[in-house]
């Protein structure tokens, strides 16, 4: 071999080597998550100066002071963002939280099981991936990148949270419908 690729393939290697050097004292490590132990039984949202309050009932969850029943898909979306919840990177080490909109604002959101909180964090906002967010969790000051979380989940109102089912009937149940608008009746049966 030349002397010329000699000098290169050990420049390769020298490279490749300070790479996996630096790899493996990268001191950027993302906290593991503590498996959530208990069901979720209640929800705190903090947002925009007000708290909306989701607890479960027996296998309903209400919303809000009036205690609306919640949609199904929207309070099953609401756990398994906490429950699944899992952090994929360490964005930043600075507390340069409004970058993130972790500050004013970020959505504070607390889980609870039996009274104990299970976990809580502070949720900024979307990065450029969409199905992921910027989080701060309690007791650590550096913003992370958490998986499978949108902002805007946390974000809906009571109107886009609640169960807007007036009735539910089975087919079966369901003999005769029987319509009277603007003067004429109309009748359908089975």
């Amino acid at each position: 071999m030349s002397r010329k690729k000699i000098l290169t393939c050990s420049a390769i290697v020298l490279l490749l080597v300070m790479i996996g050097v630096k790899e493996l004292l990268k001191h950027d490590t993302v906290p593991a998550l503590a498996k959530i132990e208990g069901t979720i039984d209640k929800m705190e949202i903090d947002r925009d100066g007000t708290t909306l309050v989701m607890e479960k009932s027996g296998d309903t969850w209400l919303i809000g002071a009036q205690k609306y029943p919640a949609s199904k898909a929207v309070s099953d979306k609401l756990v398994s963002l906490v429950q699944d919840m899992r952090l994929y990177e360490k964005v930043s080490s600075k507390k340069n939280y409004d970058k993130y909109d972790l500050g004013d604002k970020g959505v504070k959101l607390r889980a609870f099981a039996s009274g104990k909180v299970l976990r809580e964090l502070t949720v900024g906002k979307q990065s450029s991936s969409s199905s992921q967010a910027y989080v701060l969790l309690k007791d650590d000051s550096a913003v992370y990148l958490a998986g499978n979380f949108s902002v805007n989940d946390l974000r809906k109102g009571i109107g886009d949270m609640r169960d807007k089912t007036i009735v539910k009937l089975s087919e079966d149940a369901i003999s005769k419908i029987e319509i009277n608008y603007a003067g004429m009746n109309y009748t359908l049966t089975k």
